[in-house]
């Protein structure tokens, strides 16, 4: 979800989706009035890439640059013995970007969070919001923020960090996971004295998955499970920054990457979905994700 909201004018909000190994890419922007603001996000399985800007009157309604995008996963956590009782899966997120704002009212804000079969997560013991901004709350976030007052009249900070999340399961019960971030750039208050302020919240680099850093059963650390995910990567491990089925890391999935696959067939060379061997399965997701 891709939106920039303008006083009086409603908002101009551009969507998109994307299905299995691949991804979505959308901007949106505005300019008029003396506000200018845009967003732009890449999302796909294991990465959020957003920006948002906003440059305006202090005095105007709150115009905001707004990025959103997130993708969403299949779990089951599974061992017969254990079939029917509780547990965690945390994960950590890496967040990598820099806010900045400038004038009386500039505001810049980064957040993540994280939802189960629909249902935002709530906090617990396994939950570790990193060094991001605390919340009262008692849902699970990872927010980073700065704002403006005029003096000094500029602020920014640089994001490098990482937040552990943890889902409540149930061993042989199928859920979904849903991990989504949000950018946004605009104003903390509308007023001010006649001038203007911006903003700017880049995390290009963004959010990515930093891997299952540890399942437990109900509040005890366990290794004896398996898990599986209906895309069939191995969450297990940290995203690497590129997609899964870009073998030879051009940015496309094309011949080039089909070659490789099909020389390592019976290997482990070519293998797309984590399991170790490169076989039908890595076939199928590598042609459900051609680009050309």
């Amino acid at each position: 979800l891709f939106l920039n909201y303008v006083p009086n004018q409603g908002a101009n909000l551009v969507e998109q989706t994307f299905v299995g190994d691949s991804h979505g890419e959308e901007s949106a922007s505005f300019s008029g009035s003396g506000i200018n603001n845009s967003a732009h996000v890449t999302a796909g399985l294991g990465f959020v890439h957003a920006s948002a800007s906003n440059s305006s009157p202090d005095a105007a309604y709150f115009p905001t640059g707004l990025g959103q995008g997130g993708w969403s996963e299949t779990f089951l956590i599974a061992n017969p013995a254990l079939t029917g009782q509780s547990g965690f899966m945390a994960f950590t997120l890496d967040v990598q970007g820099t806010l900045y704002a400038e004038g009386l009212t500039g505001s810049s804000v980064f957040t993540v969070t994280a939802y189960k079969d629909a249902a935002q997560l709530t906090t617990n013991e396994f939950f570790d919001p990193g060094d991001s901004d605390p919340l009262s709350t008692n849902v699970q976030y990872g927010n980073w923020g700065i704002a403006t007052f005029g003096n000094p009249p500029t602020d920014g900070k640089t994001v490098d960090d990482s937040v552990t999340f943890a889902v409540p399961f149930t061993f042989g019960t199928p859920f979904k996971l849903g991990v989504y971030a949000f950018a946004r750039a605009g104003l903390r208050s509308s007023g001010g004295q006649g001038g203007s302020s911006s903003s700017l919240t880049d995390f290009e680099e963004g959010l990515t998955w930093g891997g299952i850093s540890e399942v437990y059963l109900g509040t005890t650390p366990t290794s004896d499970y398996t898990i599986t995910s209906g895309s069939g990567i191995d969450w297990n491990r940290p995203f690497n920054g590129s997609v899964p089925s870009d073998l030879n890391g051009d940015g496309s999935v094309n011949a080039s990457d089909l070659a490789i696959l099909l020389g390592g067939w019976g290997t482990a060379v070519g293998d797309v979905n984590g399991d170790g061997l490169t076989d039908a399965a890595d076939l199928a997701e590598l042609l459900g994700a051609w680009t050309g």
